[in-house]
């Protein structure tokens, strides 16, 4: 069986949409990708932002600790809610260690995902 010109560039053509979608190649394009057609996030205006009243939240850690967030009460908290799967999110990783970087103990940094603890 002699492959055509046309059936081995849509081989090639199958075979590197298979890298992108299905290997860690593909998943660290995307996010390059989405860095380039990816905007920053406008900052609320002051009016806009809202005081959390209820403090009664707990997290759980890998570790299996509880943090209470009473014990947080009047300190800037940083909560961000992510998935390991996501490639936007890796994008924000950096950007939340240049935050850490600049700020330190100044701010509390909670990250909270909803997958397995093993990833």
């Amino acid at each position: 069986m002699k492959l055509e010109k046309k059936k081995i560039s849509n081989l090639i053509l199958i075979v590197g949409a298979m890298v992108l979608l299905f290997t860690p190649v593909g998943f660290h394009l995307k996010v390059m990708v989405n860095r380039l057609l990816s905007f920053s996030p406008t900052e609320l205006k002051l009016e806009d932002q809202k005081l959390i009243s209820n403090y009664r939240w707990q997290l759980i850690s890998n570790e299996g600790e509880t943090l209470n967030f009473e014990a947080e009460k009047g300190k800037v908290i940083v909560l961000n809610v992510w998935a390991t799967w996501c490639p936007l999110v890796w994008q924000k990783c950096q950007v939340f260690k240049q935050l850490y970087d600049d700020y330190g103990d100044k701010v509390t940094f909670l990250f909270v995902a909803h997958d397995e603890k093993k990833k």
